[in-house]
């Protein structure tokens, strides 16, 4: 088999929540909530494609400075923005 890593390349399409179903649709909403990127506030699979360079304290965990690729310099193909699933930005859909 030759499998493709899907991290790697864009995406075809646009984001359809009518693919998922409800208990997929949950589980994505789930995951908004808990999971979206603290630098670009998308959801995405690898390190954030807006983050140029981190520098950590000694403790190696605690960020201290962030820099940002600048505006249409980073690639967002790869990024699920609520809008683009019909959600907040809270991860609910209008109707719930």
């Amino acid at each position: 088999m030759n499998y493709q890593d899907t991290a790697q390349t864009a995406w075809s399409g646009e984001p359809d929540p009518a693919d998922l179903t409800p208990d997929e649709q949950e589980a994505a909403r789930a995951q908004w909530r808990s999971g979206k990127c603290t630098w670009c506030g998308g959801l995405h699979l690898r390190a954030c494609p807006r983050v140029k360079r981190m520098v950590f304290a000694n403790d190696g965990k605690t960020v201290t400075e962030v820099e940002y690729w600048p505006e249409g310099q980073w690639s967002a193909d790869n990024i699920v923005w609520p809008e683009d699933m019909g959600w907040g930005e809270s991860g609910e859909s209008p109707t719930g």
